[in-house]
């Protein structure tokens, strides 16, 4: 039951999310038991620095940039089953390349992920990175609102927290600092605001 389930992970057929919400202890047992049989030697020793595989595994999901955690989750599994049998196809990996050359780190959230994971599905698969770059830079500027005539953006403390409501970005308006901590406003499309809070 526990190999077929990865099994269907890898194979794309069960989702990251579907993945990792079903993770439980048996699954952390079968994989330390598993993971140090792994024939990249490379990425073991990496593993085995940062404390074994139930350490680097619950480390990955903080991680706040979700394509890399999206991508790197499929390798860590893939790796430590050793599939023979299995074509390789992360598709999370492709996805998180394509967002790194062309989507500004400050719009990149938990939230937004959807709506990036969404846009780069519709787009042509062939399109060469410089073409890719340009229309989803037209299509930032279409999604994100940012206030003012020299478009101020959110200078985020920590990882970018673009808030969303009903499947769009809400408006940037402002940052203010107080102390330890910065605030960032933004309205939704009802004029209520909203403030982020991060800390330093």
């Amino acid at each position: 039951m526990i190999e077929k389930k990865i099994i269907d992970y890898l194979e794309n057929k069960i989702s990251y999310e579907e993945f990792v919400l079903n993770f439980n202890e048996e699954m952390f047992q079968y994989f330390e038991e598993k993971y140090i049989y792994m024939k990249n030697q490379a990425y073991l020793g990496f593993i085995n620095r940062v404390g074994g595989f139930k350490n680097y595994y619950n480390n990955l999901l903080k991680v706040g940039d979700i394509f890399y955690r999206k991508a790197e989750m499929y390798w860590l599994i893939y790796y430590c089953m050793n599939c023979e049998n299995i074509i390789e196809n992360n598709k999370y990996m492709s996805l998180y390349e394509k967002v790194l050359g062309s989507v500004p780190e400050y719009l990149l959230s938990e939230e937004t992920s959807i709506i990036f994971e969404k846009m780069f599905e519709e787009m042509p698969s062939n399109l060469s990175k410089t073409r890719l770059k340009k229309i989803v830079k037209e299509k930032c500027k279409e999604l994100f609102y940012l206030d003012g005539e020299k478009k101020s953006r959110p200078y985020w403390v920590q990882d970018s927290e673009w808030p969303v409501r009903d499947g769009k970005p809400l408006k940037f308006i402002k940052q203010k600092r107080s102390g330890e901590k910065m605030d960032y406003y933004f309205i939704t499309t009802d004029e209520k605001e909203i403030v982020i809070t991060q800390y330093y």
